[in-house]
């Protein structure tokens, strides 16, 4: 049969459709916490990365003390982000985080943030640590040349 002799579907009045029921489970998906992810083979707790990437830019602005974040850091990115003083007061609104880990151990993560009606990129690497994870690359894309 032709596509152009096929005959239109006829709708159903809602009156006549049976009430959808899903079917029982055998047994119950267990739950996991919200902050716990399965990613380079191995499920481990991770941080909130929306939140640590607000905190992070908080601190490159000047709207937060370095210290607060110290211990998400790699020594030298704490480093780099008290030396480099305040750059102009610009808050940043974090929209949305991916997450995925290349190797096991590690986490590379993306977003996408908004300032001043323009959306930019931000990337950073988390690294397992015994104590937890650990920042040790954080870059925020802007489009322009820098420095």
């Amino acid at each position: 049969m032709d596509s152009a002799q096929r005959r239109p579907k006829r709708l159903v009045p809602l009156t006549q459709i049976e009430e959808f029921r899903p079917r029982a489970r055998a047994r119950p998906r267990p739950q996991r916490a919200a902050t716990e992810r399965k990613l380079g083979g191995a499920q481990r707790t991770l941080p909130d990365f929306t939140t640590l990437f607000s905190a992070i830019l908080e601190v490159r602005e000047g709207h937060r003390a370095a210290v607060q974040v110290r211990r998400f850091l790699h020594p030298r990115l704490y480093v780099r982000l008290t030396n480099r003083g305040v750059a102009g007061g610009t808050r940043y609104t974090v929209r949305s985080v991916r997450a995925t880990s290349p190797v096991r151990g590690v986490v590379e993560t993306c977003g996408v943030v908004y300032s001043q009606g323009r959306a930019l990129a931000v990337t950073a690497r988390f690294e397992r640590q015994r104590d937890g994870w650990l920042c040790t690359e954080f870059a925020l894309l802007t489009g322009q040349p820098t420095d």
